[in-house]
């Protein structure tokens, strides 16, 4: 039977560790990690110093086992994370490398908040410079080909949304309202409100207001293809946030299209509804959208304020069931209360918010229109952006030693 541990040892011996692992003493710091590892044989941290130690001292496959030791035994360890990218870049892997700083990147936000070492901050600032010039080298080679083609500023504000995106330029909005979460096209006139009449296919929809909720009413007979619309992971910052709807049926939708992909069996359970949407010029970006769908609301349930992804497009909703004093949509400062059959159109890049104070269940038609401010070749160009960021960010996680 082995003797128990002598916890004010460990303590001591751990902050020997620490501190020759702060001043660059990476022989100590081995040494000490080594002994710490066996006075504290399921903890990361031993092995995370290990691994920067072996590294600096350029014995590779020792800071990758001590990486891949702290990982098993912490798989959100994103410091030895760090480690393990940088062995693999040392190694030639400049790719693996790359996806382990964006996984490692990753799991930092997620655990924002917390200290860290100003080792690993030094580390995570050269793994964010490291996406950054990945990213910036994506941009370019989405752009090259319209910029080559139409001249650089026809596509000028898209070229400065890629820059601000990859890091190049520094986050400045048009308007204090405006932050979307993915990407930001400057210089659109910051409207959080568009007037019906500036679209010519309102009046075409709106006569479709009765087929479209009949067809409605026939999928809520039963709760077939209606899904939570906030599905975060445990422990994300999402759920954080979204606490009060995350998986819950409060705030449900039918989709008829998420992220560009078709739900082609509710689209077939509502012909009517998915012609109408058909004929509309949605914005259409594959991985990205359009993400068509009924948006129900029950009852005394608020949907917090939050912020779009981009300012590339617009929100519409066609009010579908809006039972009495339901509550409104608020872009910026108005409020704006639903009224069945007539559509509201908002950039939901703002600051939003919608609430249902009544007893009843509300529901919308939702769709995506591309922010008419964009000439065609600016959305072509857009459209390209978005898919190479977001196959850059897919190539990123998830990333294993």
């Amino acid at each position: 039977m082995s003797a128990p541990v002598d916890a004010s040892a460990a303590e001591r011996l751990a902050a020997l560790a620490h501190q020759a692992d702060r001043d660059g003493d990476w022989a100590a710091a081995w040494a000490l990690a080594q002994r710490l590892a066996t006075m504290m044989p399921t903890h990361p941290q031993p092995q995370v110093i290990a691994a920067r130690a072996a590294f600096a001292m350029g014995r590779l496959d020792d800071a990758a086992r001590a990486a891949d030791a702290a990982l098993v035994r912490a798989p959100e360890a994103f410091a030895a994370m760090l480690v393990r990218a940088d062995v693999a870049e040392a190694r030639g892997a400049s790719e693996h490398a790359l996806r382990l700083r964006m996984s490692a990147l990753a799991l930092a936000e997620a655990q924002r908040g917390r200290g860290v070492s100003s080792r690993v901050a030094e580390a995570l600032e050269r793994a964010v410079a490291s996406v950054n010039a990945a990213m910036g080298r994506v941009v370019d080679a989405a752009l090259a080909p319209f910029e080559a083609s139409h001249g650089h500023e026809a596509v000028r504000r898209i070229r400065a949304a890629g820059e601000r995106f990859a890091g190049r330029q520094a986050f400045e909005p048009d308007h204090p309202d405006w932050r979307p979460g993915l990407m930001y096209i400057p210089g659109l006139e910051p409207r959080h409100w568009y007037d019906r009449a500036e679209f010519d296919w309102v009046a075409d929809v709106e006569a479709e207001t009765a087929t479209i909720r009949a067809e409605l009413l026939a999928v809520m007979s039963d709760a077939e293809g209606f899904t939570p619309y906030i599905n975060d992971p445990p422990g994300s910052r999402g759920a954080e946030y979204w606490a009060a709807l995350n998986r819950s049926t409060d705030w449900s939708a039918f989709h008829f299209a998420r992220r560009g992909r078709s739900f082609d069996n509710n689209r077939r359970r509502c012909p009517r509804t998915a012609a109408v949407l058909d004929r509309l010029p949605l914005m259409r970006v594959p991985g990205y959208a359009p993400e068509p769908m009924f948006s129900v609301l029950k009852p005394k349930t608020r949907i917090p304020p939050h912020y779009g992804s981009v300012n590339g497009r617009l929100v519409v909703h066609l009010p579908l069931i809006v039972p009495p004093d339901c509550g409104a949509l608020k872009a910026g400062v108005e409020a704006r209360s639903w009224v069945e059959g007539r559509i509201m159109v908002f950039d939901d890049a703002a600051l939003h918010e919608a609430w249902n104070d009544s007893e009843q269940t509300r529901v919308v038609l939702i769709f995506d229109i591309w922010n008419p401010q964009l000439a065609a070749v600016e959305r072509e160009a857009f459209s390209a952006l978005l898919q190479a960021a977001q196959a850059f960010e897919r190539a990123g996680r998830p990333a294993t030693g």
